[in-house]
């Protein structure tokens, strides 16, 4: 329901009088979790085998260019090819396993990329043993990961529970290294 507000104000100049609409104030955000969400666990999670990495079979010629890593192209939407978990602290993780036999390390370009407030993007070593992150997009909504060392990673998103459905993220491409 809007009303008006008369308002005066008082200057140099002779009375002054508005009508200002005065709207009610916007709903409440969720609560949100302060504290840091347990990254990186070695739970089960979806599985994304890519193909081998076939580098060390196909070195470049001397005069070609040095290439490093073999680009497996995925384009689908984060949310469709990974798993969401909640869990009783309000944190939600959205999980996925990726691998490529031969591969001495993976990493990941994700775009179109909206994180909502106070989500954590991490890649990790199968083992947990290496754990990168919280991983941020740029300012177009790019997302380049450090590459992990191995032949499987880890992709964990982390959100309050509240907002995981607001969260957007396309799995572009994966680069696996040679070894």
């Amino acid at each position: 329901m809007n009303a008006c507000r008369l308002v005066v104000v008082v200057a140099a100049l002779p009375l002054l009088t508005a009508c200002l609409l005065v709207l009610p104030p916007p709903p409440p955000l969720p609560a949100l979790i302060i504290a840091a969400p347990p990254v990186c666990s070695i739970a089960a999670a979806a599985n994304l085998q890519l193909p081998a990495t076939e580098g060390a079979r196909q070195r470049a010629p001397k005069s070609g260019p040095l290439a490093l890593a073999q680009v497996h192209t995925v384009n689908r939407p984060l949310p469709e090819i990974a798993v969401w978990q909640g869990f009783a602290d309000g944190w939600s993780r959205l999980s996925l396993q990726l691998g490529s036999k031969y591969a001495s390390a993976i990493s990941l370009r994700l775009h179109d990329v909206h994180l909502p407030p106070q989500t954590q993007v991490w890649l990790c070593s199968a083992g947990a043993t290496v754990r990168l992150g919280p991983l941020s997009p740029d300012a177009q909504g790019e997302l380049w990961t450090p590459p992990v060392p191995g032949e499987q990673v880890r992709l964990e998103v982390w959100a309050p529970a509240p907002l995981r459905g607001q969260l957007r993220a396309q799995l572009s491409d994966v680069y696996a290294g040679y070894r």
